[in-house]
């Protein structure tokens, strides 16, 4: 193994020394172009990047377990329900730290990060637990999430499979009552590689493949399943020894529907078993846990599967890079060969052409925004529509308080007996308002996030054919400079910023769009986010801000049911207070209209924000494409400054940097090659 990284770090620095080549060239072919530089600069330093490996999984479906299994020691907090409340990255160390990042203002011991003097379980579950009595997280009056005050958990562990800069991240729960999915879901995006975990006892579920599906949109195949809780299902089928096969093979077919890692990458696993074998060096223990296979194959995909990834991804990068910069060195040269008198001319022709270019850019903008913002209306009426039935869906059923009212001769205080009986009100009120607004989010979720996502649709489809148009028309400016006419437009091969972004947006294949924006991994950053926002949904960001409470005259209404604990059986009087509150709000609710109409104004100006920034977006990525042409130009008026001996100079140079870029282009193929990668 030792050797096999020593090889793979070799082979990202002949990567960093290419793209140092590439600089080189760039430099030569457009030396003002500063993007190209930031662009090869960002790239270079990605040669010695960590590799992210983000475990995911439903929750309760032992991903923490797994994770301690690997470590061989009791670390993270693991139990039935849902425990994570924050992330948690293990790195490789040589010595065991765990230190804790606080959110900024958040928490009371200040914002700077922390490390525990202990290791343990349960000094961590007081930072990274749900609901966590010993801990600070707090639930949120407005929202049904539970938010912790820490960012995320960095811990240090002597852990093999870490080495060489890989990073394990263990992530909340997916689909867990507290709502904690936007925090993985807005990990996914820096993830390299995923290790999706269920139950086997009750895997596969519409939840994991809603979440397969997602990852999978993301250009992210490589992704290792681990099926837990191998050994209870194990324990069901003793009497069925036929049926162990046949599951396992079930759900190995699952699983290959959405890796590309083939099955040696799909592990039945028992977290107790592997964690035991661990602690006592029970190496046969250990591979009837499954861990053991598991272990190897990690070893085996950190260091060569990683390696495999890092270099194509590099190497692809290096050619694209090369392309765009042959491409404009030859239109350069082309266009600084030509007479002077007449290059006057094309380069004024291609001035008048990108003017109207840039009318046609300001009329595309407008059509897309005008698109988006017909939605409106119906937002407005669709949220309406539901607020106003909000409190009529919303129950208590099945909520006892944690405080107990008075009882006895407890009732013979009657300032005790009145505080008991407010504070047990003042639960029943928050969790009706947690209960509100925790159906306000599943509704966005289920219903306005997929209209919104289908208006963006439609809003995309709508301007394809002009930004195609526009494509065309930006790719005939290299020819009016180059020739002075411009070549047959709709040969489908133009591509820009603008055309990526579409492309995202109607396949959610933001990978292929980042990559197929040829002006730079700047596109590529935008799509990625863009692919956040839309794929990570959009019901938190939709819902910020809104805030439901309790009417006034409802939370008085009840003080009135006080004084009859008095003389009223406990339980009773309980359900009774439950029932007030339940009634007083259905029927008061409406009575106020501003409860109605702050809820449906915070969720329309927060779409109409969502709206503004994808309408934002689309104006960066045609004002992008519309720059790039104007460096070009601005490139080919420098270089008809010169004197023709210059000029001459200067087209030798860019066609001794088309060769290099050549060379460079196929020494990154042999590299591929040497990784078993073909193809682009």
């Amino acid at each position: 193994m030792a050797s096999m990284i020593v090889d793979h770090k070799k082979v990202l620095e002949q990567l960093g020394v290419l793209l140092g080549r590439e600089q080189k060239c760039a430099l030569i072919i457009s030396p003002d172009n500063k993007k190209w530089q930031e662009d090869l600069e960002e790239t270079k330093k990605k040669t010695g990047e960590k590799f992210t490996v983000l475990v995911m999984g439903i929750f309760s479906s032992g991903k923490s377990s797994m994770i301690n299994a690997l470590i061989g020691e009791e670390l993270l907090p693991t139990g039935v329900l849902p425990e994570t409340a924050v992330i948690g990255e293990l790195h490789y160390g040589e010595k065991k730290k765990i230190t804790i990042y606080p959110k900024k203002g958040k928490w009371k011991g200040g914002d700077k990060p922390f490390e525990l003097a202990s290791p343990t379980m349960e000094e961590i579950a007081k930072y990274a637990s749900i609901d966590n009595e010993a801990g600070f997280n707090s639930k949120q009056q407005n929202s049904q999430r539970i938010e912790s005050a820490f960012q995320k958990i960095v811990i240090h562990w002597p852990l093999d499979i870490l080495k060489d800069g890989v990073v394990l991240v263990d992530s909340p729960g997916l689909n867990d009552p507290f709502s904690n999915d936007y925090i993985v879901k807005g990990y996914l995006p820096k993830a390299d590689a995923i290790i999706y975990v269920m139950s086997s006892t009750t895997a596969y579920t519409a939840t994991d493949v809603e979440q397969l599906d997602e990852i999978n949109k993301f250009g992210l195949r490589n992704i290792i399943t681990g099926y837990t809780y191998y050994d209870v299902a194990l324990r069901s089928m003793a009497r069925k020894p036929g049926k162990v096969e046949e599951t396992r093979r079930v759900l190995t077919s699952h699983m290959l529907k959405h890796s590309s890692l083939g099955e040696e990458s799909i592990h039945f696993l028992s977290s107790i078993d592997g964690l035991d074998a661990k602690l006592n060096g029970d190496q046969a223990l250990l591979v009837r846990s499954g861990y053991d296979g598991l272990e190897k194959y990690l070893g085996h995909y950190l260091v060569e599967g990683k390696g495999r990834d890092q270099v194509k991804n590099m190497a692809e990068t290096i050619r694209i890079q090369a392309d765009i910069m042959i491409k404009q060195a030859t239109v350069l040269n082309e266009a600084a060969g030509k007479d002077v008198k007449n290059l006057d001319e094309r380069i004024e022709q291609a001035q008048r052409e990108l003017n109207t270019i840039k009318t046609a850019t300001n009329s595309t903008k407008r059509v897309f925004r005008t698109m988006m913002e017909r939605c409106m209306p119906q937002v407005e009426m669709m949220t309406e529509e539901y607020v106003k039935k909000l409190a009529d869906i919303t129950d208590l059923d099945g909520f006892e308080p944690e405080t107990e009212l008075a009882s006895g001769l407890g009732r013979l205080n009657p300032f005790a007996t009145k505080k008991k009986a407010e504070a047990v009100q003042e639960e029943f009120k928050t969790e009706f308002e947690r209960r509100m607004n925790k159906n306000l989010d599943n509704w966005m979720a289920s219903v306005m996030t997929p209209y919104l996502q289908e208006a963006i649709q439609e809003s995309a489809r709508s301007v394809e054919k002009q930004l195609q148009n526009l494509a065309d028309r930006l790719e005939g400016i290299n020819s009016l400079l180059a020739y002075g006419t411009v070549e047959e437009r709709g040969s489908g091969r133009a591509t820009s910023i603008a055309l990526g972004l579409v492309w995202g947006i109607l396949t959610g294949n933001w990978f292929t769009s980042g990559i197929s924006a040829i002006y730079g991994k700047g596109a590529f950053a935008k799509a990625l986010v863009a692919q956040a926002a839309v794929l990570a949904g959009t019901a938190g960001l939709l819902a910020a801000g809104v805030v439901i409470t309790l009417p006034a005259f409802i939370a008085a209404a009840i003080v009135a049911q006080i004084v009859a604990i008095l003389v009223n059986n406990t339980e009773a009087q309980l359900r009774r207070m439950k029932k007030d509150i339940v009634k007083g709000y259905r029927e008061g609710y409406l009575k106020e209209p501003q409860n109605v109409e702050k809820n449906v104004k915070a969720v329309v100006n927060n779409v109409k924000k969502y709206i503004n920034s994808v309408c934002d977006d689309m104006d960066a990525a045609l004002d992008a494409d519309v720059k790039a042409k104007e460096d070009l130009i601005d490139a080919t008026i420098r270089d008809k400054k010169r004197s023709q001996e210059e000029r001459d100079q200067e087209i030798k140079k860019r066609e001794d940097a088309v060769k290099d870029l050549k060379e460079i282009t196929e020494e990154a193929a042999q590299i591929c090659g040497k990784y078993g990668l073909t193809g682009n």
